[in-house]
């Protein structure tokens, strides 16, 4: 089965919706200032642009009943035959987040002076850059250096994080005793390409790996179980 998403459009908030949860990099959790709630405009938490998911199950052709080894006595079919392989990829683009961490420059006095945003540099474009863990977004697109008496004029959610790409499969058979119990055998490998997938990078100004990613989501792991059903 193979799931393509289209392009979601980017979501506004509602003017109704003063006490909007803006998450917890943008300040106060609410809008920056409820006088102007269209500088809220931009792209939501969760809009994943594209996402493909491929799943498969195939039976291997070996043991009785199938393409190879039909004939195989009982002892032979109980080791070789009847396995069967699983498979789940996914790929996507990443999440949007907000940079944020400068001084209490709009004098707001509400206690979340360290979650205001900086302001853009003209003629740069924070969503470009290396793309490399050392500095995954443009870093000089952003300064912490805000005229007082005015928020800072970076935008929600303009910094496009790391895509995900993962491949997970799984080897399992099921070896019978009767009619109702048999023992099922699986092998699950997570990751398996051991592909790296990064974490947010680090959007507070203040912090010195501003703009670093520090950390990773996933890593190869191998899982073996066995089931009795009965």
């Amino acid at each position: 089965m193979i799931r393509v998403l289209p392009e979601e459009p980017i979501l506004f908030l509602r003017v109704a919706d003063r006490e909007a949860n803006l998450g917890s990099q943008h300040a106060g959790h609410t809008f920056r200032d409820p006088r102007h709630l269209d500088w809220e405009y931009g792209n939501s938490d969760f809009a994943v642009r594209q996402r493909l998911v491929f799943s498969s199950v195939y039976q291997l052709p070996f043991g009785r009943g199938r393409k190879f080894g039909s004939r195989m006595n009982s002892f032979t079919d109980a080791f070789l035959g009847g396995w069967q392989w699983t498979g789940i990829f996914s790929r996507q683009t990443g999440y949007w987040y907000t940079p944020f961490g400068i001084n209490d420059s709009c004098f707001c006095n509400d206690g979340n002076a360290n979650s205001l945003r900086p302001d853009l540099v003209a003629g740069q474009d924070p969503k470009q850059g290396p793309k490399t863990p050392q500095e995954w977004f443009n870093t000089a697109a952003l300064t912490a250096k805000v005229p007082s008496g005015r928020h800072g004029d970076a935008g929600r959610n303009i910094i496009l994080g790391p895509g995900f790409t993962n491949l997970d499969m799984g080897i399992d058979k099921d070896f019978r005793f009767n009619e109702r119990a048999r023992l099922q055998f699986r092998s699950e490998f997570f990751d398996v390409a051991n592909h790296p997938n990064f974490d947010e990078p680090v959007l507070q100004m203040s912090n010195p790996n501003f703009g670093k990613i520090q950390n990773s989501l996933t890593s190869r792991e191998i899982q073996l179980s066995l089931k009795l059903i009965y």
